[in-house]
């Protein structure tokens, strides 16, 4: 589809070259998505050209993820389908009816030229069975390919702003990581988005404050992506797809950027929870007003209920935390007691890779 001959060298990023933009659009075309978007770590203005002289595509520049930095968003026409073989079958039966002038005019009707098949009247039953197996696929393909999910925590933020314009509370991995959340533009934007695919929910003008605690969540119920801030949810959208770990770790307080640079949180985190189950939906719920519980479902619970419990992990199946310069604070969203992760934009938390990461 594209030539891999370009490349562009800046003096603070390095941009690749078109052919991995072409692998971007092979895998999309292959599974029916016509358009992606491609992070400007991996592009620039100058390939966009190229792109939309040279090889037709649409291209747009857009704010997202980083939301100081373009991002691109490519889009093509999908390929013209090809419906000619399912017409030529027809003709090619009628020719060979022809030869045969003998038999009985009405006989030339039927594909086989015995005659003796013909009249046996316990043949026509047989195309009334064959609609019988259709409602089996009906019922396996209800539910899309992708994991149910529920990712929520409470956050309180001393800054929106310092050290970084865009906090991240989780990653899974390394930006642009498979699964991840920002929160930009001083709070008023929050973004949810898997890898290079850009952004899959996001709201804006939420006006969120520091010093507040704020209990958001993401949730996804076959394909259906609900955001929550507060109980209220602020946007939806559909992705339908599994969403691989990758062999990632976990990140929390902090995602990991270019360079060994970490996007911090610099704020409190408590309570969270990965949950491979819907746990809210509707356009409202009520928030939770004492610390989270583990199910079968929750794979992973950071409830930091004392100092003694700061690296606990709550859930059936606990996994180890590691905690690189967070502490442990008394502040809690909840009126009963508990605490919270101090992050501070300094330190982070991190948790090994896992099989129930994967979603």
């Amino acid at each position: 589809m594209i030539s891999g001959s370009f490349a562009t060298t800046g003096s603070t990023q390095t941009r690749t070259s078109l052919s991995y933009i072409n692998e971007l659009v092979t895998g999309a075309t292959a599974q029916g998505l016509y358009r992606i978007i491609v992070a400007n770590q991996y592009m620039d203005d100058n390939m966009a050209n190229v792109l939309r002289r040279i090889y037709g595509y649409q291209v747009q520049s857009r704010k997202t993820l980083m939301g100081t930095f373009d991002d691109y968003l490519i889009s093509w026409e999908p390929p013209m389908p090809t419906a000619t073989p399912t017409p030529t079958a027809y003709p090619t039966a009628t020719p060979t009816q022809t030869p045969n002038p003998t038999p009985n005019p009405t006989e030339t009707n039927y594909p086989t030229p015995n005659p003796t098949s013909t009249p046996n009247p316990t043949a026509t039953p047989n195309p009334t069975a064959s609609p019988a197996p259709t409602p089996s696929p009906t019922e396996t393909s209800s539910r899309v390919p992708g994991v149910d999910f529920t990712i929520e925590w409470w956050l309180k933020a001393n800054s929106f702003t310092s050290p970084t314009y865009f906090p991240r509370p989780y990653s899974l991995g390394s930006f642009p990581a498979p699964n991840a959340v920002s929160i930009e533009n001083s709070g008023n934007n929050i973004y949810w988005w898997t890898g290079n695919g850009g952004a899959k929910i996001s709201t804006s003008g939420l006006n969120l404050q520091t010093n507040t605690w704020y209990h958001i969540a993401v949730t996804r119920d076959n394909g259906a992506l609900s955001l929550y801030v507060n109980g209220v949810r602020q946007a939806t959208a559909t992705y339908n797809d599994a969403i691989p770990s990758a062999g990632n770790s976990l990140y929390i307080g902090a995602e990991p950027y270019t360079g060994g640079t970490k996007n911090y949180v610099n704020g409190k985190m408590t309570n969270y929870r990965w949950n491979a189950s819907v746990k809210y939906s509707g356009a409202s719920f009520t928030v939770p007003t004492s610390p989270l519980t583990a199910d079968s479902n929750t794979k992973f619970l950071m409830l930091a209920t004392d100092s003694g419990n700061l690296t606990t992990d709550s859930s059936l199946t606990p996994k180890t935390i590691t905690n690189n310069g967070a502490t442990w604070s008394s502040d809690s969203p909840f009126v009963g007691g508990g605490g919270s992760v101090d992050f501070a934009g300094t330190g982070y938390f991190t948790v090994p890779p896992s099989s129930d990461w994967d979603l």
